[in-house]
């Protein structure tokens, strides 16, 4: 399975055994409102490319996600529960694109994030 797409899944609450996902290339989970949690399996995608978890009740990526070392773009548009993005965030190399905008708990972006921006990732706030 190269995609997934749980698109407004309200039930879904974590991501249990995703680490075995290791050719998973778009995993898509806007609006999954229960969804708190990415858990550390998601760090098992190592293929995945595109991430969307906009207007999800995500609190933190966790530091599995530094394992997504493929991932490009990611979107965390309006997640108004995020609070932190982990030192993780500084692992996933390939990204080029980073969506920020209408994170309103986040209050600091992190070591990560310095070398995003340093590698030319684009990050929307």
């Amino acid at each position: 399975m190269k995609e997934l797409h749980c698109y407004g899944c309200r039930e879904l609450t974590s991501l249990g055994g995703i680490s075995g996902c290791t050719v998973l290339q778009t995993l898509d989970l806007r609006d999954c409102s229960s969804l708190r949690s990415l858990g550390d399996g998601i760090g098992g995608c190592t293929a995945l490319q595109t991430l969307n978890l906009s207007y999800s009740a995500v609190t933190s990526l966790g530091d599995g996600i530094g394992g997504c070392t493929a991932l490009q773009k990611l979107s965390l548009n309006g997640c108004d529960s995020l609070e932190s993005l982990g030192d993780g965030i500084g692992g996933c190399t390939a990204l080029q694109t980073f969506d920020l905008r209408g994170c309103t708990k986040l209050t600091s972006l992190g070591d990560g994030m310095k070398q995003l921006e340093s590698q030319g990732c684009r990050i929307y706030r």
